[in-house]
């Protein structure tokens, strides 16, 4: 018991340095050139398919050690660090701003592998009414609903993925297939519209406003609804997660455009198209 307390102490103390260090990803982000974060149904076959294969290698054994790897670590920050990524905290810092720096570090990762590489978006809103019949779940892209009693993914390009996080202390990973269960048996209820959307970010005034409106009712009925691991505290061992994460942060800078009064987060060296 001791031993874990020391692992999850040494855990928040590294996740504090990385807060303090948040100012400073302006200086390291002076950026040389603009790349552009797409949407995934626009990408070209090659383009998917390097992102799937950096994403995969993430996930790879280090060493070949029973250690956990480089994407289970980001699984295990997002379930113990969730509650920062949906309000302000004593920081000041939003919830959006946190997902954002999040998202950069593991796209920074990607790019160690394949500098071609930047996260993609699923426009989510747009498959609002019948999700399940969105070609991100096609066979050829992310694979659809999971089978059997374990509701493990058989196709796509996850098909039979393991990931380690849970594990025993947080050192040794449990691997366990990605999972999936649609809400609604091979259906997933509508989630929030197009429509809907606007109307969360026109109505928004404040950055905690619009945390709470993206983070806390239109980021949930996402998850619910596809289900398995991405509806846990552990939604990053579904890369969809990724997909979903980009949109929200798309979200935030069309905000931010519109209310340049608002604090502003550190400067970006990407764009969405």
């Amino acid at each position: 018991m001791k031993r874990r307390h020391f692992i999850q102490g040494m855990a928040t103390a590294a996740f504090a340095y990385a807060a303090t260090r948040s100012g400073a990803l302006k200086a390291q982000l002076s950026c040389s050139s603009i790349y552009v974060r797409r949407d995934y149904l626009a990408l070209s076959s090659s383009e998917r398919a390097n992102f799937v294969d950096a994403l995969k290698r993430t996930n790879r054994p280090r060493l070949g050690l029973p250690l956990p790897t480089v994407y289970d670590g980001f699984a295990q920050e997002y379930s113990t660090y969730q509650k920062s990524f949906l309000t302000c905290g004593a920081d000041s810092q939003s919830g959006l701003s946190r997902l954002r720096q999040f998202l950069m570090r593991f796209e920074r990762e990607l790019q160690r592998i394949d500098p071609s590489v930047s996260l993609p978006y699923w426009n989510f809103p747009l498959d609002s009414q019948a999700p399940e019949r969105s070609l991100v779940f096609s066979p050829d892209l992310m694979g659809g609903n999971g089978q059997g009693s374990h509701s493990e993914v058989v196709d796509g390009s996850f098909a039979h993925w393991t990931l380690g996080y849970p594990g025993l202390l947080d050192l040794v990973p449990l691997r366990h297939f990605l999972r999936r269960a649609f809400n609604d048996g091979d259906r997933i209820a509508p989630w929030t519209s197009p429509e809907e959307v606007a109307a969360v970010l026109q109505q928004s005034q404040t950055i905690d406003s619009l945390t709470a409106g993206l983070m806390d009712s239109v980021v949930p009925r996402v998850f619910a609804g596809v289900g398995g691991d991405i509806s846990t505290g552990l939604s990053p061992n579904d890369p969809l997660f990724w997909l979903v994460a980009c949109c929200i942060d798309k979200l935030f800078g069309d905000w931010l455009k519109i209310h340049p009064e608002a604090p502003q987060p550190d400067v970006v060296c990407y764009q969405y198209a």
